[in-house]
């Protein structure tokens, strides 16, 4: 829909994340899309159902694709060779950094295979399914964990 809210957040998103494509239909543009797209995202009203286009998705890409809604205003859908937990273990390797020395951390669904990687944590705040993932609740992303995991590690404790 076209409300306000609706509207300001394609705006942020074509400003801010890189939409090479906006379409009004997005039923009828997932059934004729031909190539490859590395994201899809729809964005919608906080209260939208979605699960019709979900379901058609998942129907005729589940196999290649996840979907994520971690955000009342967000659907997306991304490949399911290309996550955060593939480009976190290719940096890994890449910087000849162990599994074992990472430690990731994720609140959203799309977070869930790099929490799975290394020391993974989700932040009180996550989706269920994310901390269910995850080795350690950090605190609240209100309460900012990550300065909390520093400083931690700088102070010597480990995560209990």
């Amino acid at each position: 829909p076209d409300t306000p809210d609706v509207m300001t957040h394609v705006k942020f998103f074509v400003e801010h994340g890189g939409i090479d494509i906006l379409v009004d239909d997005v039923l009828d543009c997932v059934k004729t899309v031909k190539g490859s797209m590395t994201k899809f995202v729809i964005i919608k009203g906080a209260s939208e159902d979605v699960s019709e286009i979900t379901k058609l998705i998942l129907d005729n890409f589940g196999d290649k694709v996840l979907v994520n809604s971690g955000n009342p205003w967000f659907l997306e859908v991304i490949s399911n060779k290309y996550t955060k937990g593939t480009a976190t273990r290719l940096i890994a390797k890449e910087l000849g950094i162990s599994e074992e020395e990472t430690i990731t951390i994720g609140d959203s669904t799309n977070d869930i295979e790099m929490v799975k990687f290394g020391f993974g944590m989700a932040v009180a705040s996550a989706n269920e399914q994310v901390k269910k993932v995850a080795k350690y609740i950090a605190p609240h992303v209100k309460d900012m964990p990550v300065k909390y995991i520093i400083d931690t590690l700088l102070a010597g404790k480990d995560f209990k």
